[in-house]
């Protein structure tokens, strides 16, 4: 029993120092893609908090129907998709200049300064954006007579 013990404790050893040496950065279409579903994932998710706040900011009535928790999730899982796919994107781009292509571990303040430039240069896709989504929600109108 101790020999199958330290056999399979080798295996996962030899397995573990396998998979470390071939772990590889992912390519910036790759962070992307994840940055998109993450996003968008979490605009569902938020979306009726983000309509009662809006609500309750703006004075008006909270309904409990569920059209009015979720109008404008169309626009915002849109417009959240492509920011969140640029942030991860620019965020794996400045991870691997900072650690040449993933050749070590990024330091703390490496990883504040890939996720600040990410962020900073996402805002630039999300400011219209929330204007357009905010519009929606204040008039109950569809996209195209939000702008």
């Amino acid at each position: 029993m101790a020999t199958a013990t330290a056999s399979a404790a080798a295996t996962t050893a030899s397995v573990v120092a396998q998979v470390k040496e071939t772990k590889k950065p992912l390519s910036t279409w790759a962070n992307a893609a994840i940055g998109a579903v993450a996003g968008s994932v979490e605009v569902f998710i938020n979306q009726p908090f983000v309509a009662v706040k809006n609500a309750l900011q703006e004075k008006r009535p909270v309904s409990l129907n569920p059209l009015f928790f979720y109008r404008g999730v169309v626009i915002n899982s849109s417009s959240i998709a492509p920011i969140t796919a640029v942030q991860f994107a620019v965020n794996g781009v400045m991870a691997n200049y900072f650690t040449d292509n993933g050749a070590r571990k990024l330091t703390d303040l490496e990883r504040l300064a890939s996720g600040a430039v990410g962020g900073a240069v996402s805002a630039f896709v999300s400011s219209p954006a929330e204007i357009v989504m905010i519009q929606q929600q204040r008039t109950g109108q569809s996209v195209r007579n939000s702008y």
